[in-house]
């Protein structure tokens, strides 16, 4: 927000030192939960194993406004206990993941410093329950929540509305 929306203090986010306290909050046995775009952050500046398939994709490859897609869960997981295999998330100006592969991280070895595992993914068959998508294939069978072990702590990457779970 500027400043003529709302207080001073909270103009210009979190800055340099927010992160780097975030970061330390983490390390030191925090956990730190992303929703949708807010999973951008420690993708770019945590230097976690992981990728965001869909952002700044161009709409004429990739576009769901609003849709409802059909995911699998990681019951075993703590994130997903209680949970059916199967289920429907909302997804709006969602997220698709990827990691690291084992050819991309010979070199940082970040995949040993920072091991990620995946919670749910977004269905590799039959993707659209209701509503419509371009360019599915981009995230057919990706990751849609991610686990990473950062330091003592934990981050979960929530890809989908979870909120709307009600959908």
């Amino acid at each position: 927000y500027s400043e003529d929306q709302t207080a001073p203090e909270y103009v210009g986010g979190i800055g340099e030192k927010g992160i780097v306290a975030l970061q330390e909050f983490v390390l030191n046995g925090g956990t730190l939960i992303c929703m949708d775009e807010a999973s951008n952050l420690p993708i770019e500046r945590f230097g976690i194993p992981v990728k965001n398939l869909v952002i700044d994709k161009p709409t004429q490859d990739f576009y769901c406004p609003g849709s409802v897609l059909r995911l699998s869960m990681d019951t075993l997981h703590p994130v997903g206990w209680g949970m059916p295999e199967w289920y429907s998330g909302y997804f709006a100006g969602s997220q698709a993941f990827e990691v690291f592969t084992e050819d991309e991280d010979k070199d940082t070895k970040l995949l040993e410093r920072y091991p990620t595992s995946v919670v749910s993914r977004y269905s590799d068959t039959v993707l659209l329950e209701s509503g419509w998508i371009r360019g599915d294939d981009i995230i057919k069978g990706k990751p849609a929540i991610l686990d990473v072990t950062y330091g003592e702590g934990t981050i979960y990457l929530l890809g989908i509305s979870v909120q709307r779970r009600g959908q």
